[in-house]
């Protein structure tokens, strides 16, 4: 629909496809977001489930750098119809994400590992050449940086109980 509004119209269309994106803002609600529930589990304390032994890898993708992204499509100059994904370059699995967002709080999580789910794909990684050549980007943030940030919005708007 967008590529045939891009031809008809005469306008430009950038699609970013952004992978799991984070940061300050993110609600911990059960079932989505990862980085805040990993968190919210640290928190309170409780232990964690992980579907499947932990090496399911994904890109994480910290929400300033995505805006920053964002920005920089809509004033850079039209493309037609381009479609680019965004990501942070970097990926980790969850036993990962989990030991990095313990070095951040500074205490270890309890887990717990479930079966796998076969909707979990082992390894779903962004190819970012394509945005990183045309925009000359890359996501500043790392992943340790983005956590704290994360962490610190997630303990003064969420204190422990």
């Amino acid at each position: 629909m967008l590529h045939a509004f891009t031809v008809n119209s005469g306008w430009s269309t950038v699609v970013l496809r952004p992978t799991n994106v984070y940061g300050p803002g993110q609600l911990p609600i059960k079932g989505f977001a990862i980085v805040p529930t990993i968190f919210r589990h640290l928190r309170d304390r409780s232990v964690f489930e992980i579907w499947g032994d932990g090496s399911v890898v994904r890109d994480y993708l910290f929400v300033d750098d995505l805006c920053a992204l964002i920005t920089r499509a809509i004033v850079d100059e039209a493309r037609a119809y381009s479609v680019y994904n965004a990501g942070s370059g970097t990926a980790v699995s969850i036993l990962e994400l989990v030991r990095l967002c313990e070095q951040t709080v500074g205490m270890k999580l309890g887990t717990t590992l479930r079966p796998g789910r076969a909707v979990d794909v082992a390894r779903a990684i962004p190819n970012i050449g394509a945005i990183t050549k045309a925009f000359d980007w890359r996501a500043p943030t790392s992943l340790a940086a983005g956590l704290a940030q994360t962490w610190q919005w997630l303990r003064t708007t969420f204190p422990s109980p």
